[in-house]
């Protein structure tokens, strides 16, 4: 009787353990195919980003760099003072159109003001821009101990923000943006809300490559992050990470 015993106990937690194995493969395989899809997203959206990059210097830069040789030629060919003059006058235009193109470019790859000036006037002068470019209202609060902070931190909170305010201008149709930003000793809090369509966050499918993208970043820096929102109620992005350890992003 002990021996059966005995045995069927053993036969009991060998299929458990069994089960076991089995439902951790199949977790292993969803996570592989998982990492697979986030994989190919994020070579996509680099191909995407390098297609960008090189239409914005071909049809922009390129076409004001035609532009200022032509108006060059139009120079040396011309024997009229006037119109010499005014062909200057042109292409110092031109000229002038052509580095505020190629800072405008800079700046969105990587901003010079967060270098010199820190993460609050570098949120001040992306929400400007972002205010021009989408005509989305956006109200910034901004406070505590945040010129403090590790430039680990100032980089992924300033991508962060970016990242937010692109998914907000490209899905939620909102008018209004507010994001608030408080850091203390301890922990950097961040809030960024819109009163745009919003979505079904139970939806997996929603959960594009911008917010995997926040998530990860939010995980490199030991935090958390929750997204709120609701069909027709806008979204909620709450962000708390620790400010002290530097990460480089």
């Amino acid at each position: 009787s002990f021996v059966l015993t005995v045995g069927f106990v053993t036969s009991f937690r060998l299929r458990s353990l069994e089960q076991q194995a089995r439902s951790l493969q199949l977790q292993t395989e969803r996570d592989r195919e998982k990492l697979r899809g986030l994989s190919l997203q994020m070579s996509k959206a680099l191909e995407d980003e390098r297609r960008s990059i090189s239409r914005e210097l071909h049809d922009q830069i390129g076409q004001l760099l035609t532009a200022i040789q032509m108006k060059f030629n139009k120079i040396d060919n011309s024997k009229d003072s006037s119109d010499r003059s005014r062909y200057v006058q042109d292409g110092k235009a031109l000229v002038y159109r052509t580095v505020t193109a190629v800072r405008d470019m800079a700046m969105g790859l990587r901003p010079s003001i967060l270098d010199d000036l820190g993460l609050v006037a570098a949120l001040e002068w992306q929400a400007r821009e972002f205010e021009r470019r989408s005509g989305i209202i956006v109200t910034l609060n901004l406070g505590g101990h945040l010129s403090e902070l590790p430039e680990g931190h100032s980089i992924c909170l300033y991508r962060i923000v970016q990242e937010a305010m692109t998914n907000c201008g490209r899905h939620a149709e909102a008018k209004h943006v507010e994001l608030t930003l408080h850091g203390s000793k301890g922990h950097i809090f961040l809030r960024v809300s819109d009163d745009g369509k919003g979505f079904d966050t139970k939806q997996s499918a929603r959960r594009g490559l911008g917010l995997v993208g926040i998530e990860e970043r939010v995980r490199e820096l030991g935090g958390s992050a929750k997204v709120r929102s609701r069909l027709g109620r806008g979204t909620l992005l709450e962000i708390e990470i620790p400010s002290g350890s530097e990460v480089h992003a």
